[in-house]
């Protein structure tokens, strides 16, 4: 029961950072604005979840092999950590350092203005890129599944454990997919006020996370 409730610990400030991540939030909704959005959006969500499956699946393996035959973290388990911890800090500063200074300084990028008639490959595509690909949510699942292979977990409570992550980590984009599969283009008004919000304040909100994990992470390294 402790290992399973350090497990718990160990992943769920890296969900939430990944479940609040701007850019893939931002990408859901104008899917959802643009053609084909039920189409799109399911194959998306698919794409996000299997992104974020893969990269945790990787970090577990890594992490169970940081260990020595007696289970106790090796010196490679910890400098891992360190060095995740690190980059994690460094990311969120740097994220903070680009934040809009004020509403007129928020732009919306070629690309994502794009997704509005993107195809099913594309956009299944572009759901296991921002998961898998994005350095923020990369290093967050990363963290998260190293920690947690190291508590080498009995097989029921590791698949518990994995299964509550990539929940948890893509509930923010799960939840509105499923959301406009009930309520269709009534949701409409709602998407292009919750674009323009995250727009401006979740750069700020994902640097901020970023450096409180990365500090956490940091001193599980030291400890």
């Amino acid at each position: 029961m402790v290992a399973l409730g350090e497990a718990f610990r160990a992943i769920l400030l890296p969900a939430i950072g990944i479940a609040v991540s701007p850019v893939p939030i931002i990408g859901l909704m104008i899917i959802l604005l643009g053609d084909k959005p039920r189409r799109n959006s399911i194959l998306f969500s698919i794409g996000w979840v299997v992104g974020v499956s893969v990269v945790f699946a990787i970090a577990y393996f890594l992490g169970s092999l940081t260990v020595n035959i007696t289970w106790v973290p090796t010196m490679a388990y910890r400098i891992s950590l360190f060095i995740l911890g690190v980059a994690l800090v460094l990311l969120g500063m740097r994220q903070f350092s680009k934040r809009p200074r004020s509403k007129a300084d928020v732009h919306t990028s070629r690309w994502l203005k794009a997704l509005t008639t993107i195809g099913p490959a594309g956009a299944l595509l572009l759901g296991f890129a921002l998961s898998a690909l994005n350095p923020e949510d990369m290093l967050l699942a990363l963290g998260a599944g190293v920690q947690v292979g190291a508590l080498n977990l009995a097989a029921n409570a590791a698949t518990l454990i994995i299964a509550s992550f990539i929940l948890l980590a893509s509930s923010t984009i799960l939840i509105p997919t499923i959301i406009f599969m009930v309520l269709g283009n009534r949701l409409e008004a709602t998407l292009h006020k919750v674009w323009d919000w995250l727009k401006y304040y979740n750069v700020i909100i994902m640097a901020v996370l970023l450096v409180v994990i990365g500090l956490d992470i940091i001193a599980k390294a030291i400890s």
